[in-house]
């Protein structure tokens, strides 16, 4: 989940970028807790340490939850 608080076009362009990966089949972040993404994807096509990369490279500071 990205840390601080993500306004629509940072939901956006994170969720484009992601659903850019291979495997990847949605992304949609969750109204009641602003800073977290949920993100439904292939585990044998891409690796949730590589979307983790992917959040990051974007410029957001983000750790995996709920694995």
């Amino acid at each position: 989940h990205p840390h601080g608080p993500p306004d629509a076009s940072d939901d956006r362009h994170v969720s484009q970028k992601l659903k850019q990966d291979e495997g990847v089949s949605e992304t949609r972040f969750t109204p009641e807790k602003d800073q977290l993404v949920m993100v439904a994807y292939d585990e044998h096509a891409v690796k949730a340490v590589q979307l983790l990369e992917k959040v990051r490279e974007l410029g957001h500071e983000a750790q995996l939850v709920g694995l």
